[in-house]
Order: C-alpha cells, then structure tokens, then sequence
C-alpha cells in the first residue's frame, strides 16, 4: 500500500508538483488582456475588450489570442454590415443570365451579400469553439495556471494561524 499523496500546499511548500494526475491546467499563465493588433479599427475595439474580458473570466485568454479574437471582430462586423446589405436589396435577388443560344433568361439566386455574411458565420463559429467559448469547445481548452505564488522573503515570519486554516486545522481548543 501506498503513501497518501500529498495536498497542494505541501507541494506548494517543497516546490513540487504532484505526479497522481495530469495537470487541469495550462502551463501557459494568465495573461492581461493582450494588446490590439496592428490594423484593428478603433471602432473594433470594444467587442475585442469585451472578449477579451469574457476570456479572462474563464481564465482562457492568453497573448497569443489576440489575432484570433482581432479576425472574430473584424468578421462580425462583416457580418454585420452584409446582412444590412442583404436586407436593403432582398435575400434573394433576380439575375438576368444567357444560356447557350445567347438568349436571355432571368434567374432568382440567393443574394452574394447573404452568402458573405454565411460565410463569416462559419467561420466565427470555428474561432469560437477554438477559443472555448461553445458548448463542445468549452471542456477543449484548459484554463491558464493561476500566476505563481511569490516566494517567501528572508527573515519574513510565516502566519501559522492562517496556514493551519487553509489546511482545515482549527488553532482554537475545543470545549465540550
């Protein structure tokens, strides 16, 4: 029979990382929001800080998003601005085609603007299940490791109380 593996704040105090189970977390540490891209409109930021935010708050955001998050927001607005186009000239559109003999023929297509904006949608949705942020791409990424705790300086008096307290010992005597 095995020891009994040790609990995080002891391997926290020996410097070492327990070996029972794979880690839950990215080794990557969490970062501050990332800067903006060279070229992100100044009317795309906001929806990239929101993400950013959202990212955050699942500690999922790491600097190497902020490509992936500045194509997001570019292709909303895209989107954006197609459907608004597709709306104004109809989602299906007649076109005026010559067939074979050079005669003309008028046809209803589905309007370009509308297949535009479908073809952002794909593809938003493909950056949101990379980022985590679907239902099936939410257990994919990991979250990002809390940042290290600082070391102890020399001469600093550890708190005993509250170490006793993380560990769910009670310094106070039990009366009965």
């Amino acid at each position: 029979m095995g020891r009994k593996p040790h609990d995080a704040a002891t391997h926290w105090l020996h410097g070492s990382k327990s070996q029972a189970a794979a880690p839950t977390e990215s080794a990557i540490p969490a970062a501050r929001a990332p800067k903006y891209p060279r070229g992100l409109p100044p009317a795309l930021r906001r929806p990239f800080r929101d993400l950013c935010a959202t990212l955050t708050a699942r500690r999922a955001l790491t600097d190497g998003d902020a490509e992936l998050i500045a194509l997001y927001v570019a292709l909303a607005a895209r989107r954006t601005r197609e459907l608004a186009e597709a709306d104004r000239e109809g989602y299906v559109v007649t076109a005026t085609v010559l067939d074979s003999n050079g005669r003309e023929s008028t046809r209803q297509k589905k309007s370009l603007h509308l297949v535009i904006a479908q073809e952002s949608e794909k593809t938003m949705i493909a950056i949101l299940d990379r980022l985590g942020l679907s239902p099936t791409g939410r257990d994919k990424v990991r979250p990002c490791a809390k940042p290290a705790p600082q070391p102890q300086k020399p001469g600093e008096l550890i708190d005993v109380d509250a170490l006793l307290e993380q560990r769910g010992y009670s310094n106070a005597l039990q009366t009965n």
